[in-house]
């Protein structure tokens, strides 16, 4: 177990430990699978048009799939087209130049802020990675910047339900969630 303040090094990481990474805005989780592979989910690619709801015009900038170019291990890995809202990618391709941190599972909530950790116990290492090899052939539904993220898929595959926390694991986001709920 590690301190959330601290970066992890690739050398510590363990096929199924819940990985991310801070962004701008936002952190971005997956499942290390081993091999220098993270499988995420990103949502689903969706045909834009002037109708289109708040929550998918918020997973288009939230995505973690970008305009750059592949590298050539996730180029070989041919799931850049992501159809079904799940990506199997390098580390390097994940963290896009940030720094790499482990979610903790099975800790006390003291001295550890919300959206780095769980009190809930992980599965065991092979049927985290059995989850997150499945839903990247099944897909994880329609985006859901509150309900159904990226957070939310690694906590699944994790241990087996989502979080119940709202995306991204911060009480800013409860007002958000609120005026998105409004009818």
């Amino acid at each position: 177990m590690g301190n959330y303040m601290s970066k992890v090094e690739r050398s510590e990481l363990k096929a199924g430990d819940h990985i991310y990474t801070r962004r701008i805005i936002y952190s971005h989780h997956g499942i290390y699978v081993g091999d220098d592979k993270v499988v995420h989910y990103v949502g689903l690619k969706r045909p834009s048009s002037s109708s289109s709801s708040s929550s998918s015009s918020s997973s288009a900038w939230l995505s973690s799939s970008s305009a750059t170019p592949p590298c050539s291990v996730c180029e070989a890995l041919d799931q850049r087209e992501h159809k079904n809202g799940v990506l199997i990618s390098c580390l390097d391709c994940f963290l896009k130049g940030g720094w790499l941190y482990r979610y903790e599972y099975g800790v006390s909530k003291w001295g550890y802020p919300k959206g780095t950790y769980n009190a809930a116990e992980s599965a065991p290492a092979e049927v985290v990675t059995a989850r997150a090899a499945q839903l990247l052939q099944d897909g994880f539904g329609e985006y859901s910047l509150m309900s159904n993220n990226c957070e939310d898929f690694a906590t699944f595959c994790k241990i087996g339900r989502h979080s119940g926390i709202y995306g991204q694991g911060s009480a800013a986001d409860a007002p958000l969630h609120a005026l998105s709920h409004v009818p």
